[in-house]
């Protein structure tokens, strides 16, 4: 009997070989497009989820010590609480970055209760605002600072007496210095250069500048002649070979060699500085300073002997041999009580009680006058200008203190940090 086959018994038409490689070729496309098709929407579900994620906002700020760094406090007219301010001293800017001194004393009454004293330097992200760390006073390494200077790798903090130099990218105390043979008393400003640190201090009314090898901190000399006219010193600027010292008390600029600390010169009165151009005065009293190429820029303040307003004016020098450029007092340039300066972008910047007068650098013309202290804002404090961005510290409700961060370009507020 011949049995014929049904549809299911029938023998395996794919035992062909090539019917057989057919198959395993259809098989294997249909794996590479689920896989593909896996990938894809992978893809697209991340994105979705970044785009919802920024929808959101400003990421908030996260405080941080140490070498960590945090998240942005945001663009454009924001602020955001990085760290407590109170205190705020000075602040310098290198780059992409701030350092803020934070000098707070707080009181009980009229008692100082000392366990509660912060001495600190803050960093900051000057292009986000946000915190980079807090370096904290250790082991007497951080009282009072005062003065910062960054040079490279290093920052250099003056504080009471001492300089400490920390690593400037990660906050770590390389030394303090401190030795008897420095001189370091009544500490004034200081600035680094050519890999020497020039500190300026002062005590009972006299005057010195400190020179200070910047790669291992050990003495190079002490300078304090009594010809170089060293008399309160209130700031010091280093370029090229020179070293400008601006003396309160002595109403006068010295200028010193900077390869062998000799004197080249006193600029004063003589020489159209420091000192009014007519008239009877009582004191003339020159408070800070600022060199960029070959001009050495000097605010000044004049007290008549008479009583009346104080003339006050912005003096540029001639680096190079002491000479008067010009003198700038018009009334729109907002000069009433010029106090800390800087030069940067073929501008000057002057810090003015409650303004910051922008002087063109090339012919002293006036740019603008922003009124800094607004919204509650006591007392601005100093400034420090950082590529397109301008930093001012200010005061408020007592020691908090915040940063308004301006646009340099046109002076508008960019975000205040506090």
């Amino acid at each position: 009997m011949i049995i014929t086959p049904t549809e299911h018994d029938a023998p395996n038409e794919s035992s062909d070989p090539t019917e057989l490689l057919i198959k395993e070729a259809r098989q294997k496309a249909r794996r590479r497009r689920l896989v593909v098709g896996t990938i894809l929407l992978a893809v697209v579900v991340i994105i979705a989820a970044v785009l919802i994620f920024v929808g959101r906002g400003p990421v908030a700020t996260v405080k941080t010590q140490g070498s960590g760094t945090s998240g942005a406090v945001g663009t454009g007219l924001t602020s955001g609480s990085v760290v407590n301010l109170a205190g705020v001293s000075t602040i310098t800017a290198s780059g992409s970055h701030a350092w803020v001194t934070i000098d707070y004393t707080a009181y009980k009454g009229d008692r100082a209760e000392l366990k509660k004293n912060r001495y600190e330097v803050v960093e900051l992200n000057t292009s986000s605002g946000a915190l980079e760390r807090v370096i904290k006073n250790k082991a007497g390494d951080l009282i009072w600072p005062q003065i910062t200077a960054v040079n490279g790798p290093n920052l250099w903090v003056g504080t009471n007496n001492s300089v400490t130099e920390l690593n400037a990218r990660n906050g770590s105390l390389v030394r303090v210095i401190y030795a008897k043979s420095d001189k370091l008393t009544g500490l004034a400003p200081l600035t680094v250069s050519n890999g020497r640190v020039w500190i300026a201090g002062y005590a009972d009314h006299t005057g010195s500048v400190t020179e200070l090898n910047a790669s291992n901190g050990s003495l190079v000399r002490v300078i304090n002649a009594k010809a170089d006219g060293l008399n309160g010193p209130q700031a010091i600027v280093a370029s090229g070979s020179h070293v400008f010292v601006l003396n309160a008390l002595g109403d006068s600029v010295t200028e010193l060699n900077a390869s062998n600390g000799s004197l080249v010169r006193v600029i004063n009165a003589r020489a159209g500085c420091c000192a009014p151009r007519s008239g009877t005065f009582e004191s003339a009293e020159p408070i800070a300073l600022a060199v960029n190429g070959s001009s050495l820029w000097v605010t000044d303040q004049h007290a008549p002997a008479n009583g009346g307003d104080a003339n006050n004016f912005l003096v540029e020098l001639n680096a190079s041999n002491g000479s008067l450029v010009r003198t700038i007092s018009a009334k729109a340039d907002h000069l009433t009580d010029p106090d800390d300066i800087e030069v940067s972008g073929g501008h000057v910047w002057v810090e003015d009680d409650d303004y910051l007068t922008e002087l063109n650098a090339i012919n002293g013309s006036l740019v603008r006058v922003i009124k800094v202290n607004k919204d509650r804002f006591d007392d601005f404090t100093g400034f420090a200008v950082s590529g397109s961005r301008v930093l001012a510290l200010n005061t408020y409700s007592g020691n908090d203190g915040a940063i308004k961060v301006l646009n340099a370009n046109n002076g508008k507020l960019v975000r205040v940090i506090k």
